[in-house]
């Protein structure tokens, strides 16, 4: 790479090894078409190292974080404009550091028989947010990327502003560890009137718990159990999540009992992933 130049790494042919008909048509998916060719070199190089199989984990993860980045899926690009690294990978994958780190070097090495090739490193100005490589367009410049950061910012305050409002508490929205569980949610295609649904949800339920006030926080509230959180305030779950259709209406009604309460039909409805 050259002087003054960071490191952008990509997964060379996404759209080609890890989209399909359904996947192209959405904008945020919760699951990532995976080839399962298990005889072509790179395949064979790669197990064939003393660490291969930890090594395979690791481009697992590096797919699975790569398949939610924006704006372009396979670019692995952070939500804030900046490439991803080892490091910022493993912390939302939970993967150790120094493997996926590894994982990087390997499967982007160039040159020589033990070529794997699956990652594209390309060089990436930070001064101008632009990035290329050999037969790679520009594809991210600057503006793009502060305008985009400068929503993410607002999006980010005015949720933990409305999680204050609600709570009586003083959460800071510049809190790294806020920003990040924020962001990871925004990223798998929630939106801000999802966590506020959330937030009002658990106020009600919780704020005069003595017991459950103190979970109030971002941690609790936009962490792991989001999801389960969001369902359970009685709101859409959010992309990709399974629905219970109607047969004689087509209709997504509230089901009570496997009967559908739109059309007063005979209860025949079955799960449509939309």
């Amino acid at each position: 790479m050259s002087e003054g130049k960071d490191v952008l790494y990509r997964i060379k042919d996404w759209d080609q090894h890890f989209e399909n008909n359904r996947s192209r048509s959405r904008p945020h998916c919760a699951w990532v078409p995976i080839p399962n060719k298990q005889d072509g070199d790179g395949y064979r190089t790669l197990i064939s190292l003393p660490d291969g199989i930890a090594l395979y984990g690791a481009w697992m993860a590096i797919v699975l974080v790569a398949s939610k980045c924006r704006p372009e899926r396979g670019l692995l690009l952070r939500g804030t404009g900046e490439p991803h690294s080892a490091c910022t990978i493993a912390r939302k994958s939970g993967a150790p550091e120094d493997v996926i780190q590894r994982a990087l070097n390997v499967l982007s090495a160039r040159g020589g028989d033990d070529e794997i090739g699956w990652i594209e490193a390309l060089e990436y100005d930070p001064d101008t947010g632009r990035h290329k490589g050999a037969g790679v367009p520009h594809t991210s410049d600057l503006e793009m990327n502060r305008i985009e950061r400068i929503e993410r910012i607002e999006v980010i305050a005015r949720i933990v502003q409305y999680l204050n409002s609600k709570s009586g508490k003083r959460f800071k929205s510049t809190n790294p560890a806020t920003v990040l569980l924020v962001g990871d949610r925004l990223d798998e295609g929630y939106s801000e009137a999802d966590f506020t649904a959330v937030i009002d949800s658990k106020v009600a339920e919780w704020k005069t718990n003595e017991k459950m006030h103190g979970f109030l926080r971002p941690k609790t509230l936009f962490g792991d159990n989001f999801e389960g959180y969001l369902q359970a305030a009685g709101t859409d779950p959010g992309p990709d999540k399974i629905k219970v259709r109607c047969k004689a209406c087509a209709k997504l009604p509230t089901v009570e009992a496997m009967k559908c309460t739109e059309c007063n039909g005979t209860g025949e409805v079955w799960e449509d992933a939309i």
